[in-house]
């Protein structure tokens, strides 16, 4: 199932056709220069060798004009044929799917549009880019076309964010590795508030999950009001939310006694502590003042570590220490 930054890029390139016909002519698609319309089409498309197969491309664009030829027809003249499609892939790993997939989008629009077509790649990872390339070694007439952050301007100010959003959206992702991130981030941040508020939550996840995690971190810093969403107390009491909590609990434990080893007991102790507070505090839990003087006395890793994972599903603090 799609992530977050996968449905955010797919977004983009949808609600943005232009910057993705424009992203495919830097890649050095010979596209039609005057499309007066830009359509999303069907999507899926069937193997040529075994139509029980299907493909599913992120989005499929095909570029129209208007008829007849004139120096400047009328604009309630019928569209003519469509003359140029685009089959769009965005992903995040590799995936040898794909390699077949590629083709078959570039065919099957092709086909079905009577047009002149191509298949592109958008990712973030330089490894997939990589890898997709390779893919076409011997014959790379039929390589997809491959977006680079070469080919995706750096847009680095609110006035030209608000201009371009849909490339400053993509740029964020695709510039995401470079020292200049966490500004870009910023910037996309004052953007996206002024958007309405149904719209901000993809496109701020979008920001955040496209950052490497030392990025991340200083970002969360920075997020102004009006771009947090709270979870409900349900959703904290569902499957996805928990098993988060118990998965960092672990890498706490795991943190606390690697650390432990290379500072002694004293630090792994705290680090431990300070998980087992935020755990408590997760859960809405308040210690009294001789629980907290228990656990800040406690040197026993194992004791801790016990207390710890306990927490993750305590619904009071007897239940931490007492099981």
């Amino acid at each position: 199932m799609a992530g977050p930054l996968h449905r955010g890029l797919v977004r983009v390139l949808a609600t943005f056709p232009e910057l993705t016909f424009t992203l495919a002519r830097r890649c050095g698609a010979k596209l039609r220069p005057n499309h007066v319309l830009l359509r999303p089409e069907e999507t899926v498309f069937h193997d040529p060798g075994d139509v029980r197969r299907e493909f599913t491309a992120d989005a499929v664009l095909v570029g129209f004009e208007r008829g007849p030829l004139a120096p400047e027809p009328e604009p309630s003249s019928p569209l003519r044929a469509p003359n140029d499609g685009i089959a769009i892939e965005v992903l995040l790993q590799v995936d040898r799917i794909k390699r077949d997939s590629m083709d078959i989008y570039r065919a099957g629009v092709r086909s079905r549009h009577r047009c002149a077509a191509w298949s592109m790649l958008l990712s973030p990872s330089p490894s997939v880019r990589r890898w997709m390339r390779a893919q076409f070694e011997r014959r790379p007439e039929l390589c997809p076309l491959i977006v680079e952050p070469s080919d995706v301007s750096k847009i680095d100010d609110v006035e030209g964010a608000h201009r371009d959003f849909g490339e400053a959206m993509i740029s964020t992702a695709m510039h995401a590795r470079e020292d200049d991130a966490v500004a870009r981030a910023r910037v996309m941040f004052e953007v996206i508030q002024t958007l309405p508020p149904e719209e901000r939550s993809c496109y701020f996840k979008l920001v955040m999950d496209s950052q490497t995690r030392s990025n991340f971190n200083e970002l969360r810093e920075h997020v102004p009001r009006g771009l947090e969403y709270e979870i409900s107390d349900y959703e904290k009491s569902l499957g996805p939310y928990q098993c988060g909590i118990e998965r960092g609990i672990e890498r706490g434990i795991e943190r606390g006694i690697e650390r432990g080893i290379e500072r002694g007991l004293e630090r792994s102790c705290a680090l431990l502590i300070e998980e087992l507070g935020e755990s408590l505090a997760a859960r809405g839990l308040v210690l009294d003042e001789s629980e907290r003087a228990r656990i800040d006395g406690c040197r026993d890793l194992r004791q801790l570590s016990t207390w710890l994972r306990r927490s993750a599903t305590a619904t009071s603090t007897d239940e931490v220490f007492t099981g």
